[in-house]
């Protein structure tokens, strides 16, 4: 009997610590080869070609969405910062970000009729109560005259994480500069007495860490993807955090 509920309460334990690791991993959708299980309701039409989702509006509406099924995202809970890059070459002014059909949670304006690839960065209000339980990730984009959508949306990556990881603290760290910023291959961090040198996603996840006593430290940047990332600098308590461009 003893071993009976000792199993059924480390189950208990795995099944809890699981349930949270999923819910605060971020999500990287990536359309290398595939949709990545995103739908396209109404007649829109879509193709994955070159690294980019190609959505191409039904002509007959006007606004267009992508959708992926909440067991494939999260919980809205913990999930609460979107980021798509995409290049808009529509007359979508719009992009809205909803938990249903009609529940939006979330308005940015985009880029028109665009040429290039932009990333788009999308925040959960602060205690938006909509923005709750299990979430279908819905991107919707809007023409605001009310026009048809005409063109190509080519979607190259959607990633969902939390906002509130790396909130960007008062820098209480001083005597700290870094270069070049854009940065291609090689990031100089100066400091005045070394510390611990991590960057992160703004999604949250941490993908270097390191920790110095040089003041003049170098870092290698060049097998990171391009995009926004944040510098967090720790020494003796106090801290310094900047955003980071890498080319």
């Amino acid at each position: 009997m003893k071993k009976r509920i000792l199993k059924r309460l480390l189950l208990a334990i795995v099944l809890t610590i699981s349930s949270l690791f999923y819910a605060q991993t971020p999500r990287d959708f990536n359309f290398d080869t595939d949709e990545e299980g995103f739908l396209l309701p109404g007649g829109s039409s879509f193709v994955v070609e070159g690294g980019f989702l190609k959505v191409t509006p039904s002509g007959a509406s006007s606004n267009t969405q992508i959708r992926k099924n909440a067991v494939d995202v999260g919980s809205a809970g913990e999930l609460s910062r979107v980021i798509i890059t995409l290049k808009n070459a529509t007359n979508a002014t719009t992009m809205q970000l909803k938990k249903s059909g009609t529940l939006i949670v979330g308005n940015i304006t985009i880029s028109a009729n665009d040429t290039s690839v932009k990333q788009y960065v999308i925040d959960v209000p602060s205690g938006n109560t909509d923005w709750v339980g299990s979430l279908q990730l819905r991107l919707q984009f809007v023409e605001d005259g009310t026009n048809f959508i005409s063109g190509v949306i080519e979607v190259d990556r959607i990633q969902v994480g939390d906002s509130s990881i790396l909130s960007v603290e008062k820098n209480t760290l001083e005597g700290v500069h870094i270069y070049p910023n854009p940065v291609s291959k090689k990031l100089q961090v100066n400091t005045l007495e070394g510390g611990e040198i991590s960057l992160y996603t703004i999604l949250g996840s941490k993908i270097i860490s390191t920790t110095t006593k040089s003041v003049n430290y170098t870092v290698d940047t060049s097998n990171i993807k391009s995009g926004i990332y944040l510098l967090k600098i720790i020494s003796k308590g106090k801290s310094f955090t900047q955003k980071l461009i890498v080319e």
